[in-house]
């Protein structure tokens, strides 16, 4: 018997275009918005670089929920 080998992939190629759709390109487009300052109402979108992530890393209530998603993770 000859075996087609392509059958595996044709099961494997939906669960990878949903995973792509709904998981990771989620990740990357919230990854490429934290470096721009967008103006949801106006619409514009201006480059400010890692000033977003300096400002979350440098705030009080970001550190405060981490430790309490931290602890509650590992419950």
């Amino acid at each position: 018997m000859k075996k087609n080998k392509i059958t595996p992939y044709l099961f494997i190629i939906p669960g990878l275009v949903l995973l792509l759709f709904f998981v990771y390109y989620p990740i990357f487009q919230n990854l490429r918005y934290g470096f721009l300052n967008w103006e949801l109402f106006s619409g514009s979108k201006k480059f400010v670089g890692l000033k977003n992530y300096m400002k979350l890393f440098g705030s009080d209530g970001f550190w405060v929920a981490f430790k309490n998603n931290i602890i509650s993770r590992n419950l």
